[in-house]
């Protein structure tokens, strides 16, 4: 008998222990398999075991687990997502077969392609296929959730009639709950009805500390309206870090900023390169005359040859405090910058941008809003025409009246293709993959304004695994930081002797 109690007691602590920490049944984290021509009814923790349907991996998966999908193979739905997430596992569409990236399709009309409910989730190498439905194609969305990451994905095509508000890849809270610790890189978003990423709420849900890195979101706005963006960040959306990335050929702006039901503060925009879109390259705006309360950084950024502007400005920015430092702008249709429809009393740093505009004005700030200094302002068309009008108008020969620190002779860029993304990897050896607005000589070099952390890098600095900062009282204008010939004495070798 006392053998017995003793086991008892054991058997006992041992079930108040798994009810006081939690412990799970489920003795370690499994890797799952699944394939087109798999077995449910086997163990899936293999390619000859391997499972068929999502429906199981739905059923049986928990987290800690990590579910391979055989890479050359192609899962679809017409009525339901195609994968709903469960949390804190990883799924992975290359690692497991002989293709590039496993497909998820919808075949109808969906909410999502894949939904992300949960934490902790990790959705990596996916092909989705939103083949012209309206639908969303990767959403994180619902009630409080942290720690998710999206990687290397390609969506595309949810092209559809006007007055579907359908997107590539979103990030949005529901009212009164939060999502945070979000990174998406290596992701290409493509063809879209609207936008290709959006980071926002439709109500007073809270996006916070989205990271959208070497990401691509182009062909925006397709469905007839002339809306979408390659990004929108709206409402309560906040520590949002946009970097290394590039928007191009959307309908509407590379990245619309946008106040409604409150506004995006704590922004950090840098090293992207923004290009071609339909409208403006970056627009901060207030859309429903509420006003708009944006702060935060732009900075280091290549914006070129949009439809209208290349950054523009427009209504009540009461309360709105940004940095515009470090920027290459050339705007072949309107202003590099453009404040025209601005109100308010907003603190809008502009220094040491390159302004460059062939056609009109270079900088457009009628009511004199922009704090500014130490920029390149020039237009190329005409030496007698307006570079930069406020209240007075100002020509070349007078724009050091306006700005007493400006430079207003051509920047000298280095020429030829013009960029278009990034080579390399982040943190290692990432770069414009052209040096078009490079300055090696010229107007640009040691004449910009001595900023400080954390506007000391540059887009030629940031993405090395050894950065470079710009020197302190010798800053050049615009994005690159250029370096010239090594000075750098040579150390004394040691060790060495004479025989």
């Amino acid at each position: 008998m006392p053998n017995q109690n003793l086991k008892l007691k054991i058997f006992f602590l041992t079930i108040l222990f798994l009810a006081i920490f939690g412990v799970s049944a489920k003795a370690s984290a499994a890797t799952y398999y699944v394939k087109n021509g798999g077995n449910d009814s086997l163990s899936g923790l293999d390619d000859a075991n391997a499972w068929e349907t999502i429906d199981k991996v739905e059923a049986t998966v928990t987290s800690g687990d990590t579910v391979y999908f055989r890479s050359q193979d192609v899962w679809t739905s017409a009525t339901t997502p195609v994968l709903v997430a469960t949390a804190g596992v990883i799924y992975d569409g290359s690692i497991y077969g002989s293709g590039t990236r496993a497909t998820f399709k919808a075949t109808g009309n969906l909410a999502y392609v894949i939904f992300i409910g949960q934490s902790n989730v990790t959705v990596r190498s996916f092909n989705v296929d939103m083949n012209s439905q309206i639908t969303d194609g990767i959403t994180i969305y619902g009630a409080d959730k942290s720690n998710i990451i999206i990687d290397d994905c390609q969506v595309h095509d949810n092209i559809c009639p006007e007055g579907n508000y359908v997107y590539g890849v979103r990030v949005s809270a529901q009212p009164s709950t939060a999502v945070s610790d979000v990174l998406i890189s290596n992701t290409n978003v493509y063809n879209t009805g609207h936008e290709a990423f959006v980071v926002y709420s439709g109500g007073s849900g809270i996006e916070s500390n989205i990271i959208l890195r070497n990401c691509s979101g182009h062909d925006s706005g397709q469905d007839g309206s002339t809306w979408g963006s390659g990004l929108a960040i709206k409402n309560d959306a906040r520590n949002v870090i946009v970097e290394f990335s590039s928007f191009y050929n959307s309908a509407s702006n590379g990245i619309s900023i946008i106040g409604e039901n409150g506004s995006p503060t704590g922004l950090d925009i840098k090293y992207n390169i923004i290009y071609n879109n339909g409208d403006h390259g970056i627009t901060v705006y207030d859309v429903d005359s509420a006003g708009v309360a944006v702060t935060g950084g732009i900075n280091n950024n290549l914006i070129y040859s949009n439809g209208s502007n290349e950054i523009y400005l427009g209504g009540d920015l009461t309360g709105t405090v940004l940095n515009f430092y470090n920027n290459t702008l050339f705007a072949d249709v309107y202003s590099a910058i453009n404040l025209r429809w601005a109100i308010g009393t907003p603190i809008i740093n502009f220094k040491n941008n390159i302004a460059c505009s062939d056609n009109y004005q270079a900088v457009y700030d009628y009511l004199g809003l922009l704090t500014h200094s130490n920029n390149l302002i020039f237009r190329s068309s005409s030496d007698i025409a307006d570079h930069v009008v406020t209240n007075i108008n100002y020509n070349r020969s007078d724009v050091l009246t306006w700005e007493p620190t400006a430079q207003t002779t051509d920047p000298n860029f280095t020429g030829g293709t013009l960029p278009t993304g990034f080579n390399g990897t982040y943190g290692t050896n990432m770069l414009p993959n052209t040096n078009y607005f490079a300055t090696t000589s010229g107007p640009t070099i040691n004449t910009g304004a001595t900023l400080g952390s954390p506007y000391n890098l540059s887009i030629n600095s940031a993405g090395l695994s050894s950065p470079f900062l710009r020197p302190v009282g010798a800053y050049d204008i615009g994005a690159y930081e250029y370096q010239g010939t090594d000075t750098t004495p040579p150390t004394v070798p040691s060790g060495l002797a004479v025989e």
